[in-house]
């Protein structure tokens, strides 16, 4: 079977890399899984995301030279970026339960990222605030997949500013939790459509608070913003979260 290309960017690699998985999971596929990708071998980032879903890394053959091959399965892709994401797919990733009690509220900050990610200068300002009014910051990058996963299944919360983080949220079964995503992007007023494609596909209710960051250094997506009035999203997250 072809499996696609393996991203090494946590994002595009369980919307796009894994994507093809979920026919590992039937009478299909019962041997090795080709791939493509830049590096000779898995890292531990997409080890883990293989892991999580089920996958037997030991499967993964990355081709590294013309092969020709007799019978070759290339099978539909679950997810297409902006387009499609197709339930059976949501299915076999959604492997973590939601938690049964009321969870924490809970922001996903993006105030330690490197530079190059493009930072929000002032967010660290607005997490001082929110945390006055009972929200729990959190670095994903910090923690392990796992655990990143337990918080979308177990908080009654989950917000921030638009990202891959919030895609971690595929890997939980029926996700109870509310999502509030601040857009960071030229789209302004809304987010990508990967977003409403995912909480579409898993029933999840997601809100966006649009047009609260401007420019301070223009570098496209990886640019340099601020919070237009931190007061109104410290608002919007209180009253949604509510």
């Amino acid at each position: 079977m072809y499996g696609g290309f393996l991203s090494g960017h946590y994002g595009h690699f369980i919307l796009e890399s894994l994507a093809r998985a979920w026919v590992t999971d039937s009478e299909y596929c019962n041997d090795k899984v080709l791939f493509h990708s830049h590096r000779p071998h898995l890292s531990r980032m997409q080890r883990h995301c293989f892991s999580l879903a089920g996958f037997d890394e030991r499967r993964v053959q990355i081709v590294d030279r013309p092969l020709r091959i007799k019978n070759l399965i290339i099978p539909e892709p679950g997810f297409v970026i902006s387009s499609l994401f197709h339930p059976q797919h949501a299915d076999f990733l959604g492997k973590i339960p939601s938690g049964s009690e009321v969870g924490a509220r809970i922001w996903l900050s993006r105030s330690k990222l490197p530079d190059v990610a493009g930072r929000i200068v002032d967010e660290s300002d607005l997490e001082d605030e929110i945390i006055k009014d009972g929200w729990i910051v959190i670095h994903p990058e910090t923690l392990s997949l796992v655990d990143q996963v337990k918080i979308f299944a177990n908080a009654s919360v989950v917000a921030g500013l638009e990202g891959s983080a919030f895609h971690t949220v595929i890997f939980v079964k029926n996700p109870t939790c509310r999502l509030l995503i601040i857009p960071r992007t030229r789209r302004e007023n809304d987010v990508h459509n990967n977003y409403k494609l995912i909480s579409n596909t898993k029933n999840i209710d997601q809100r966006i608070f649009p047009g609260n960051l401007r420019i301070i250094e223009d570098n496209g997506y990886r640019s340099n913003l601020a919070f237009v009035s931190r007061a109104d999203v410290r608002d919007f997250l209180n009253a949604e979260s509510a």
